[in-house]
């Protein structure tokens, strides 16, 4: 056992495109079921943008790639200031049940505890109100 985790690892090692997950700085600004938004980036490689993607039981719900700009993120010192994000998950939107999902950087999960999507009470008002008036 130990032989094949050092042939791995010297595999590793030799292949110039293995970067571990734990190379990847993210930070989620907001995680509600209609509006996702944050940063994140490759400490290794800064300078190119990350594919961030969520997974609910294997299957991904939103994704994009973490290239917007964002002053904020210049002036807090960080690597890059181009590693926005901002998307809409395809999730219910009229339900008060929390998701659990998790997610990955560049197809690498990276978190340990699920991330919770919830309700914005504020979207549900408004999608009840809509429902009232086109059922008058």
């Amino acid at each position: 056992m130990i032989n094949i985790l050092r042939k791995i690892k010297h595999k590793a090692a030799k292949d110039s495109n293995y970067i571990p997950p734990h190379s990847f700085q993210y930070h989620l600004d907001v995680t509600d079921k209609h509006l996702v938004k944050g940063w994140a980036f490759d400490t290794k490689r800064p300078d190119h943008p990350v594919h961030v993607a969520f997974k609910l039981n294997g299957i991904v719900f939103c994704e994009v790639i973490a290239n917007q700009s964002r002053e904020d993120l210049a002036s807090a010192g960080l690597a890059t200031a181009n590693c926005a994000f901002e998307m809409a998950p395809d999730l219910p939107q009229k339900s008060l049940e929390i998701i659990r999902a998790d997610m990955y950087i560049n197809e690498h999960k990276v978190n340990h505890e699920p991330i919770e999507f919830t309700l914005n009470y504020e979207k549900l008002v408004t999608f009840l109100r809509e429902d009232l008036i086109n059922s008058q």
